[in-house]
């Protein structure tokens, strides 16, 4: 939580004072560093800007992500095994990892290239930050809108993805109709990716 939330304060902070960033821009790479990098920035697409962020500030955004998210996923391991840093305890880099890698896959990668208990912490660490994402995109609905008056933007589906992890958690799923959902989920996301 003080990850996620500190690096939307610093990365506001650097990317529009003294980056001299627009804040839609600013927003979306945050986005991306916050909480879990290309999906994150897509989610919070829409929310930044009234009629949602134009494609060229997303480009710039998922762009930034992706490289210091595959820069972070190849150098980690590299670190922890070269630089003193290394003596950290193997929960401990995971816990950094799963806190910094902005991608699960990059957490994954990273987490294994170090080991089994390096991925284990990092990716137990990098799904509580994913679970922030519904909070996260209320949130920055509100800074987005800035001083305007205006009425502020709810990401209801952003609510409803945390509702239903929720739900999913303290509910029993029957596995007939999780192995439907992940079917529907698999179709929808490939429909999406065409357009």
């Amino acid at each position: 939580l003080t990850m996620v939330f500190t690096t939307l304060a610093f990365g506001q902070l650097v990317g529009e004072k003294l980056l001299k960033m627009d804040r839609s821009t600013t927003l979306l790479v945050t986005t991306g560093a916050s909480i879990c990098g290309v999906s994150a920035v897509m989610a919070a697409a829409p929310v930044v800007e009234k009629d949602g962020a134009p494609g060229s500030k997303v480009s710039i955004a998922l762009a930034t992500v992706m490289v210091f998210g595959i820069t972070s996923m190849f150098s980690y391991p590299l670190l922890w095994s070269k630089l003193p840093w290394a003596s950290l305890s193997a929960k401990a880099m995971g816990i950094y990892t799963g806190a910094t890698v902005y991608e699960v896959a990059g957490v994954v990668a990273a987490g294994n290239a170090m080991s089994p208990a390096v991925a284990s912490a990092a990716l137990l660490t990098k799904l509580v930050r994913v679970l922030l994402l519904a909070p996260f995109l209320v949130v920055l609905s509100r800074l987005a809108q800035g001083n305007s008056s205006s009425r502020v933007q709810t990401p209801w589906f952003a609510v409803a993805f945390f509702a239903v992890s929720v739900l999913s958690s303290i509910l029993p799923v029957p596995s007939w109709f999780a192995a439907k959902a992940s079917v529907t989920s698999s179709w929808a996301t490939a429909l999406a990716m065409v357009g």
